[in-house]
């Protein structure tokens, strides 16, 4: 299946364009223990892939920092265009979120909060999610562990409404040179109130409206990813790799991708990721994005 190019746990960060990881990894926390390291932002973000699908999004996220706790809300609006014949695919959606952040003192050892978030995809296909988390720091390592609960709706083409639940727990690991350079693993499994393999029915997958099959590909059993970035001067180089398991039809995914990050003014930075992602019913996808920043 095809899943493109966003990896939203990065939403605001290093926003990328793109269609079903949009919903694999929105359904993750937004990181409130790193927004509390960085002002508000606005971003614009385009991006394609040489499967016919192109993507336009604009990121704000407004933080708040006092003297023992962070609150960050982030808001997000998106704009796809695919071509997928086999899924009666042809036309442009649009994805609106919404995230709310709370964590403790980022600089204390032991750090925890909150995040929900709410995704949708024109009533199509949404997923509201809570997810608190823990950070544990000592000396250069960090480690991390989420708890989410998410309620998914998926509309069907007569526009009756599935709804239904799922839990997803992920354990993080980053380790921090002096130098600048870091590491970083971590491990994502979940599980579904329902039984989510139904999907790959055909009377099922040709019930669902078209937006909603093309997402519900994107349910993930579980995911494994590796990472390793370094500053070249004021540039920041990340590179990692991600092997995702579906929910839906037990098919494996793996995706790699190169991100550079760098200055164009003191407070405007550009973002440009090249990236692959190769599952083991389709060919290889290779896909772009830019992303333009300005923080204050």
């Amino acid at each position: 299946m095809f899943f493109s190019f966003l990896n939203l746990d990065k939403l605001f960060c290093f926003s990328r364009a793109g269609v079903s990881i949009v919903l694999i990894m929105f359904t993750a926390p937004l990181c409130a223990q790193d927004f509390a390291e960085f002002p508000s932002s606005v971003s614009l973000g385009f991006g394609f892939d040489d499967a016919d699908a192109n993507d336009q999004s604009i990121d704000i996220v407004l933080n708040g920092l006092t003297f023992d706790s962070s609150l960050s809300l982030g808001f997000a609006r998106g704009e796809t265009r695919v071509d997928r014949p086999l899924s009666d695919l042809t036309d442009t959606f649009g994805i609106d979120s919404i995230q709310i952040g709370w964590a403790s003192n980022p600089y204390s050892a032991i750090e925890f909060g909150a995040d929900y978030s709410d995704w949708d995809s024109e009533g199509d296909f949404s997923i509201a999610s809570i997810a608190p988390w823990l950070a544990l720091s000592e000396g250069n390592w960090t480690l991390g562990l989420t708890a989410e609960s998410r309620n998914i709706d998926a509309r069907f083409g007569n526009g009756e409404l599935a709804s239904f639940d799922s839990r997803r727990y992920t354990l993080e690991v980053d380790w921090f040179s002096d130098d600048f350079y870091w590491l970083g693993a971590s491990f994502s499994s979940a599980d579904y109130s329902i039984d989510v393999s139904r999907i790959a029915n055909s009377q099922a997958f040709i019930r669902l409206s078209p937006v909603a099959r093309l997402f519900s590909f994107g349910l993930e059993d579980s995911a494994g990813e590796l990472n390793a970035g370094t500053f070249l001067s004021d540039v920041l180089v990340d590179l990692s790799w991600r092997r995702s398991r579906s929910a839906v039809d037990d098919s494996e995914a793996d995706t790699v991708s190169l991100a550079v990050n760098y200055p164009l003014e003191e407070d405007l930075y550009a973002n440009a990721e090249v990236g692959s992602q190769r599952s083991d019913d389709s060919d290889s996808v290779t896909f772009f994005s830019f992303t333009f920043t300005a923080y204050w």
